[in-house]
């Protein structure tokens, strides 16, 4: 499944496929599928071993926090075959709390959006709050 696109095939309406794949603990991955918005695309979410659901794929986007076997569920809406595609990107800040960057007080920071729906996380320090936040930067 990493970088090759796997075949699937929606036999009914909401017909779910399931996918299997390992994945890295802080490693951004990105799935993309054959089927675009006009074609109705599958819904995707990312089980772990235990069958807990970890990520509902939020802009095709995944950053596990733990590294393991996982599994991609897509479902689809039109009888159809499809193809889905993992592949590893780089990205300059974490799209969760595990590797933020940092903010200072009156100072500037930037990053790069290399990922489509990724947000970046900063810690920060608030003046008079000895406690460190995690404040998501997002694009607009």
């Amino acid at each position: 499944m990493l970088n090759t696109p796997t075949s699937g095939n929606f036999e009914t309406y909401r017909d779910a496929d399931w996918f299997r794949f390992h994945a890295d603990a802080g490693q951004h991955y990105q799935f993309t599928t054959s089927l675009d918005q006009t074609n109705w695309p599958p819904d995707l979410a990312v089980y772990d071993a235990g069958g807990k659901l970890v990520s509902d794929v939020s802009g095709l986007n995944f950053e596990p926090l733990q590294s393991g076997d996982y599994y991609l569920s897509a479902t689809g809406y039109v009888t159809t075959s499809y193809s889905v595609t993992l592949q590893v990107r780089q990205d300059d800040y974490s799209s969760n709390n595990s590797a933020p960057g940092w903010l200072s007080p009156g100072a500037q920071t930037s990053g790069v959006y290399a990922i489509n729906m990724s947000p970046g996380w900063y810690r920060c320090r608030r003046p008079m709050v000895p406690a460190v936040l995690a404040c998501p930067a997002t694009s607009s």
